[in-house]
């Protein structure tokens, strides 16, 4: 387990961690495994690079004084919240398409995104695999849909069209205090 604070930058590289208690990394937080906050509340004061594995938020509070990088991996929200001061960008580096799936299926599901957010996969929301089904989005800075996934490498690349399509309860909020700009790759 893992709980107190931790004055560097830290790496989780294929192994499974659950949090025992309330932790703040004073650094970055680089994730390739398997990270469950279990109630707890983690708080990272520089980026999240974001490379594999599964990350539940798991009814705790995920706080990112910067940015999320979302190259690959599954995030769950599931019943927590995640706050950004920074941006969301599910990408590799900011231009191409992620694996990365963000999942927001609980009632009690909050992301609360100062600055922009991005997605840009192609695996959200494959058949009967609905992604955002409940709680809330807010986003206060941009929000952009991409699909970048290449037709002629990407086999079922026709899903990265629609890796952005919410249904039942879920709301997505856009509470910026200035002028907000909403691209759609793929509208519908």
């Amino acid at each position: 387990g893992m709980s107190g604070t931790y004055w560097s930058h830290i790496s989780v590289n294929e192994c499974n961690l659950i949090l025992d208690g309330n932790t703040t990394i004073v650094g970055d937080l680089t994730l390739y495994g398997t990270l469950d906050l279990k109630g707890h509340t983690l708080t990272v004061a520089g980026n999240i690079l974001y490379n594999g594995g599964v990350l539940d938020i798991n009814g705790g509070i995920l706080t990112v004084a910067g940015n999320i990088l979302h190259q690959a991996g599954f995030l769950n929200i599931n019943g927590g919240t995640l706050k950004i001061s920074g941006d969301y960008n599910q990408s590799i580096e900011g231009y191409a398409y992620s694996t990365g799936i963000l999942q927001m299926t609980n009632a009690t599901d909050k992301v609360i995104i100062d600055g922009s957010f991005t997605i840009d996969n192609y695996e959200n929301d494959q058949p009967n695999q609905a992604r955002f089904t409940a709680g809330v989005l807010e986003v206060k800075g941009n929000f952009t849909q991409r699909s970048s996934a290449n037709p002629s490498v990407i086999y079922n690349y026709e899903w990265s069209d629609y890796n952005f399509i919410p249904s039942g309860t879920h709301k997505v909020i856009l509470s910026g205090t200035g002028k907000q700009v909403v691209s759609f790759e793929n509208g519908g």
